[in-house]
């Protein structure tokens, strides 16, 4: 739903539906479990939005599918169910019988086809699910569209609700000449060759033949080791059948036949094993114990004519050792000529490389979300910091920078005085099967032929399609990582711009500001203004005095870079640097007198609108102790306190015109290279 809505009508709309839906994760992982209301409360926002019609919406989400899955492989599997559209819609029940190898909890529907005509059929569909029949339509019309180069009309005749279950009833339309050639009778002319039961029931150990009373005729061989009170019992009582989804009567069987039955014992299968099997359970699958302990057979069903029974021809269903280790069986128990055991050893067939690297962008996505998170709490913190200096609309702006072989069994039949051989055609991936010119329905149904087949390609498509969807996951969030640490760095430097770095750093931390304050014993503080600051504004717009003081502050900030001195403040023409403080350091003095010079010598480049004679300064350095820190909530500001700030800022109020007014104290810091010139002795307000 995700990948259909971005690319139809773009990016903007999905996260305007996900907010929407109140779903808070932008993305979505393919093996992981999601609610169940999940997808009926996005599609609901996603119609209101979209202004689309529920039909319209899940018709074209259908269609989109069959598109987005092949670009991962899986219009191999689809194209392989069957030569013609017929054979894929009368194996549609069993494909999901394949899925349930990547998807062992899947609630799959139910597809069963009846009144097949050279026009088109009947498709019946079952579901717990409710709110997918549209989707259903979209997808299998573009599989006949994609895979058979067919034009599908599909008709909803009836839907209705039974129980819990939605049982829908679909007229499809197409051109199922098919079914006329399956139709033909084909002969062969066959020397009758006899069989023995004994034969029969070594060949299919786990087959159960009954009758139309349901009673039990004959079982397998395995089965008769571990099931032997089930002859002449109703395998109605001994077995529910999960699929199809239909009723467990004869005459639904006798119509069903083209379909994978799939039984499971009503209550648990017990065995005299030794205790040391058992011990093979692991402790965290000790709760799905007992179940696993019911037998699960799945095959074929099919009608003896000259018995006038129904032969099934069953296979265990064993995800794993355990299952097997818990049912009573063993190894040698399955059947030798399929896949069966090489099913059951398999295992779960997945590429390891896949595995591996999807573990690993997991893991990498883990480690990403975490960066990403004390980030934005550092961000947060800064942000926090930072809109108590400066309004918040002003920092942002400024953030934004303004200005094959075979498997098989050989069994001697004595009285033939013949070897059959039982083979089954391994293929190992689905190239070699379309080379080989076959297909998914030519294999044999009762065992795992086609699933073996389908199995690996299946879970290394799923594979890729998580792998994918991690590594895009990773690419957002390396993006966002990337955008995120820009914005900090453009939020450090404002920051540092308005208090020092070692100080901030402390703040963000979580540090009192009282805390930050400290003592420097030797300081050099320097204050300059501007001459007849107060006339000239009075001659002259106040956006122009903005202008003006805007250019001169541009330019001493830029010689606070060159002398690196620190800036501490300005309050209307006034502006304050020192030296020795927040950093110590020796030469203090000699940076604040190198300020000071340049700062008279660059001013000369700045106009006085009003007359248009170059602006004049005055300025005042004084050295000594001070303490520095931040005090304060609001508005935090590093100030600078003691009587050299007083002092430092009487030598610039009794300072002349494009003069620097030192103090004694500065005079004995600077150097002998430094020329001196004394005034003698003047009135000091507040200093005598």
């Amino acid at each position: 739903m995700t990948e259909y809505i971005k690319a139809t009508y773009g990016e903007d709309k999905w996260e305007e539906i996900r907010r929407a839906a109140g779903v808070d994760q932008p993305s979505f992982s393919t093996h992981q479990v999601y609610p169940e209301g999940l997808i009926p409360r996005l599609s609901k926002k996603a119609v209101q939005i979209l202004k689309v019609s529920e039909k319209e919406f899940f018709d074209q989400m259908g269609v989109f599918f069959i598109g987005f899955v092949s670009q991962y492989g899986y219009d191999r599997v689809l194209s392989v169910l069957g030569r013609h559209m017929r054979d894929f819609l009368n194996g549609l029940d069993n494909l999901h019988e394949y899925l349930k190898f990547s998807y062992p909890r899947m609630r799959a529907p139910s597809f069963i086809c009846e009144n097949e005509t050279k026009h088109g059929l009947t498709l019946h569909y079952r579901s717990k699910r409710r709110g997918f029949v549209y989707y259903t339509m979209g997808q299998i019309r573009e599989v006949a569209r994609h895979f058979y180069h067919k034009e599908m009309k599909i008709e909803l005749v009836r839907e209705e609700l039974l129980f819990d279950m939605v049982h829908v009833t679909f007229q499809l339309t197409f051109d199922n000449r098919a079914f006329t050639l399956a139709s033909l009778t084909m002969t062969r002319e066959e020397k009758h060759l006899p069989i023995s039961a004994s034969v029969l029931f070594e060949i299919f150990p786990f087959c159960i033949v009954f009758g139309s009373d349901m009673v039990v005729r004959s079982i397998g061989n395995s089965l008769m080791v571990i099931m032997p009170d089930l002859l002449g019992k109703k395998i109605t009582n001994w077995f529910d059948l999960v699929r199809p989804l239909t009723a467990f009567k004869f005459s639904s069987i006798l119509n069903r036949t083209n379909n994978i039955f799939e039984l499971a014992t009503v209550e648990p299968i017990l065995n005299d094993k030794p205790i040391d099997r058992q011990e093979l359970v692991l402790s965290d699958e000790l709760d799905a114990f007992n179940d696993e302990k019911n037998l699960r057979l799945k095959g074929q069903m099919i009608y003896m004519d000259n018995w006038k029974m129904m032969m099934y021809l069953g296979t265990p269903v064993m995800p794993d050792l355990t299952s097997l280790i818990n049912s009573g069986l063993y190894i040698n128990d399955l059947s030798m000529h399929d896949f069966s055991r090489d099913l059951m050893l398999a295992g779960t067939q997945q590429s390891v490389e896949l595995k591996l690297a999807l573990d690993q962008e997991q893991q990498k996505s883990k480690k990403l979300e975490e960066s990403m998170r004390k980030l934005d709490e550092e961000m947060k913190r800064t942000d926090e910091l930072l809109y108590q200096m400066i309004p918040k609309q002003v920092a942002d702006r400024l953030r934004k920078g303004e200005n094959p072989i075979d498997t098989c069994q050989m069994i001697y039949m004595d009285n033939w005085k013949m070897m059959m051989y039982l083979g089954t055609p391994v293929m190992p991936d689905l190239t070699s099967l379309i080379n080989s010119g076959l297909y998914i329905n030519d294999l044999s149904m009762h065992d795992f032929s086609r699933d073996l087949m389908l199995a690996g390609t299946q879970q290394s498509v799923e594979l890729k399609l998580a792998l994918d969807q991690e590594q895009q996951k990773s690419k957002k969030l390396e993006e966002s990582m990337r955008k995120l640490d820009e914005e900090m760095k453009r939020t450090d430097e404002l920051l540092y711009q308005m208090i020092p770095k070692q100080v901030a750093d402390r703040l963000r931390k979580g540090e009192n500001p009282i805390d930050t304050c400290e003592m420097f014993d030797s300081v050099s503080i320097l204050f300059s203004d501007v001459v007849t600051f107060t006339e000239i504004c009075s001659r002259i717009t106040p956006m122009e005095v903005v202008s003006m003081l805007n250019g001169m502050y541009s330019i001493f900030d830029r010689l606070t870079e060159r002398n690196r001195v620190y800036k501490v403040e300005t309050i209307g023409d006034a502006y304050m640097v020192v030296s020795g403080a927040p950093a110590k350091e020796g030469n203090h003095a000699e940076r604040v007198c190198d300020m000071a010079l340049d700062m008279v010598e660059a001013i000369t480049d700045l106009k006085d609108p009003s007359t248009g004679q170059h602006l004049r300064i005055r300025v005042g350095v004084h050295s000594g102790a001070v303490v520095a820190g931040i005090v304060g909530l609001k508005m935090p500001r590093y100030c600078l306190f003691g009587d050299s700030v007083n002092t430092a800022s009487r030598m610039e109020s009794s300072s002349e015109a494009m003069k620097i007014h030192i103090s004694e104290y500065t005079r004995e810091c600077l150097p002998p290279s430094y020329k001196v010139q004394e005034r003698g002795e003047i009135q000091i307000k507040g200093k005598g």
